[in-house]
């Protein structure tokens, strides 16, 4: 017959207990009825049902007898049913189904947020979950919308279990966990609830639910399928527990059996002191080894049979240890005697956890501290990590740190500093166009030398390199390495100044190319002005513009050959400058 343990009493107890039906289970076997691929998979997916491809790893758990079965973790014995022709609470009920597995059912993506399920046959499963307080139906994703919920995607992996104590998932018969993940390119959170209310179980890394207990009808609904699915998910195709998904699955189905009532007996191990007695259950005293049956009438009046293993206690040598440190004070009580460093071995008699006389051996182990020295370079404006401590600068000091005994290693720390000397660099350079420079840098031969940028330089890697300025790049940088691996960088700034090349001579029929005359440079002159006179001091061709050329005529008529003056005047960093010279015209 079913029963209610106590502290699921207490859960439960919101329901109305008036139900006329008889929730006690005669056949002594958790069934779980289930979704079937047959019945219920075209034209949905048919991976996230219980018996299909993705929930193979649960199926070969629950066959595990180690697992579950009389002699298992979970002392319930699993039938598995398929639910069909169902189209009333009686019809699940002609099954004496316990828990009600419903699979995932959905066409594609786009509408995995709901189901392919009639909600005729999901509300007659949530109108039986309501007809017993062991009524219990496992849920998930689009299918949850029959019971007033909506999800989406989004979960932030990992999923960290609830405070809830009861009914305790997350801490059952095959282990504790305190996260676990959900798996698949779909993972999901529930979004809205009904206002019947809920328990949160698990959420998201950030809060958001993802297994609830539905208060209406104590139905564990969980908002992806992929929490308990391998391949999709952690659970492994495998009939033993290898993860937190392993064990969550196998506790979600043992809480099955629990709330179910489908446990037929209750086991007890008990030790007894020899010429001692105890008394059973049912009343009954007795004194030998032995396993003894208890017949109980339960709540709801159902059965309840308690196996009693007794079993007498031999006492033991049982044996006190402690591994600490010379001189930290320990001292531990055993029976009337104080063990401490001067008294660190011994024995007593004491009564076991079950009353029984039994040896107690003391050994307390003091080990002795340590010391140690290290010394160091570091360099100037660069801190130094060594065993947690961080060194800004040179420093003598003393740490004190656990040893490998976990006593105190004391360490003396010299840190000394190396600082970089004083260092002549052409950090600001005024040159002219065109014109090669080598720099004149004062650095120490075993320095490791890097210019950035590369580029108008001879070498990028030697201490002085010809800067061939035809680039006209502004800015260097110069990183110095010394021997000791520190590092300094240097910034030189170049400041190129314009100066022009003005020919003598120039040909104004030429079709080689020397048929106008100009000041030509690299570079754009500041405050530019070109003026051309004839020997008289009359005004022949006057610009501003760099760019425009005297071609060898006054108003567009040629002029006579011979020799000119021309003036060109610039402005160089502010400072004009002035070429005064001759040019003859052919």
């Amino acid at each position: 017959m079913r029963k209610i343990l106590p502290s699921l009493f207490l859960l439960f107890s919101f329901f109305n207990t008036g139900y006329a039906q008889d929730c006690c289970d005669t056949d002594t076997k958790l069934v779980i009825c289930y979704t079937s691929q047959f019945d219920y998979c075209n034209p949905a997916v048919c991976e996230y049902t219980f018996d299909g491809t993705n929930m193979e790893g649960i199926r070969k758990k629950l066959d595990n007898m180690s697992f579950f079965g009389p002699a298992g973790i979970s002392s319930c014995d699993i039938e598995t049913k398929p639910l069909n022709n169902i189209n009333t609470t009686d019809d699940i009920e002609a099954l004496d189904c316990d828990v009600v597995f419903i699979g995932s059912f959905y066409t594609n993506l786009a509408n995995i947020t709901t189901t392919t399920l009639d909600p005729n046959f999901l509300g007659t499963i949530r109108q039986w979950s309501t007809l017993c307080d062991e009524n219990l139906t496992i849920l998930f994703q689009g299918e949850t919308t029959a019971w007033g919920y909506e999800i989406a995607n989004g979960n932030d992996n990992p999923n960290i279990a609830g405070a809830i104590t009861d009914p305790n998932i997350f801490n059952g018969p095959f282990g504790s966990l305190t996260t676990f993940n959900q798996g698949g390119s779909f993972q999901a959170t529930f979004t809205q609830v009904p206002n019947t209310g809920i328990t949160v179980l698990a959420e998201d890394a950030i809060g958001r639910p993802t297994v609830v207990l539905d208060q209406l009808t104590n139905d564990i609904l969980l908002a992806d399928v992929g929490i308990m699915c391998n391949n999709a998910g952690d659970v492994s195709n495998s009939p033993n527990i290898n993860n937190n998904n392993d064990i969550l699955a196998c506790n979600i189905l043992a809480l099955g059996c629990e709330i179910a009532g489908v446990e037929t007996f209750t086991e007890e191990n008990i030790f007894i002191c020899e010429n001692s007695s105890y008394i059973l259950p049912d009343g009954n005293i007795v004194d030998q080894e032995g396993e003894y049956t208890s017949t109980l009438i339960g709540s709801g009046d159902c059965d309840s049979i308690i196996i009693t293993n007794l079993a007498l206690s031999i006492p033991e040598d049982s044996l006190v240890t402690y591994i600490g440190c010379d001189q930290d004070g320990f001292s531990v009580q055993v029976g009337n005697t104080v063990y401490d460093q001067s008294n660190p071995v011994g024995s007593e008699i004491l009564q076991n956890i079950y009353g029984c006389d039994s040896l107690v051996n003391i050994e307390l182990t003091y080990n002795l501290h340590s010391s140690a020295d290290f010394d160091t370079i570091i360099c100037r404006d660069e801190p130094f990590n060594y065993l947690g401590v961080t060194f800004g600068g040179a420093i003598d000091t003393t740490l004190v740190i656990p040893n490998a005994a976990n006593c105190d290693s004391v360490i003396s720390v010299n840190v000394a500093e190396f600082a970089f000397p004083d260092i002549m660099i052409d950090s600001t350079l005024i040159i002219k166009n065109n014109i090669a420079y080598t720099f004149q840098n004062q650095v120490p031969s075993n320095y490791t030398v890097k210019w950035e940028p590369s580029s108008g330089l001879s070498c990028d890697d030697c201490i002085n390199p010809t800067l061939n300025n035809i680039d006209n790049i502004p800015l260097y940088n110069i990183e110095l390495t010394s021997v000791d691996g520190c590092v300094r960088n240097y910034t030189v700034t170049v400041t190129y100044t314009c100066s022009p090349y003005i020919p003598n001579i120039f040909n104004p029929e030429s079709i080689s190319g020397n048929e106008n005359f100009t000041a030509m440079a690299p570079c754009t002159m500041e405050d530019y002005n070109l003026t051309i006179f004839d020997r008289w001091g009359s005004l022949v061709f006057q610009t501003n513009d760099q760019s425009i050329q005297w071609n060898g005529q006054l108003k567009n008529n040629k002029i006579v050959p011979g020799v000119y003056i021309y003036q060109c005047s610039f402005s160089n960093l502010g400072v004009t400058e002035q070429v005064v010279g001759n040019i003859t015209v052919l």
